[in-house]
């Protein structure tokens, strides 16, 4: 499944939904994304529940956003993702999970 990245809005705040396969190849627009979707003193989500397939290149992505979204001003960068799916084992086994927030949504 290609990747789609899009800025959303959800309950006033700024949202960023990731869906498809996060590699090397998204990597870029997962960031410039995010970046732009960040707002001064206000939380921001990376929504990846519909991540299918996550690789360190991808991970590391993730790292690179919630910096960006930091970087303009972010009060807070949250990464959502399903457990038992593929971004919450990548970033469990890296142990990246530690350096980010990461919540986990038990429903999918």
């Amino acid at each position: 499944m290609p990747l789609a990245v899009a800025a959303v809005e959800r309950e006033g705040e700024p949202a960023v939904v990731v869906a498809g396969e996060l590699d090397l190849g998204g990597c870029e627009r997962l960031v410039e994304v995010t970046a732009r979707s960040a707002v001064r003193g206000m939380p921001l989500t990376i929504d990846m529940r519909a991540v299918t397939f996550l690789d360190s290149t991808g991970a590391r992505a993730i790292l690179l956003a919630d910096r960006a979204a930091r970087d303009r001003g972010a009060a807070a960068v949250r990464v959502v993702a399903v457990r038992g799916g593929a971004t919450v084992r990548i970033l469990q086994l890296t142990g990246m999970n530690d350096l980010i927030d990461l919540r986990v949504d038990p429903a999918g």
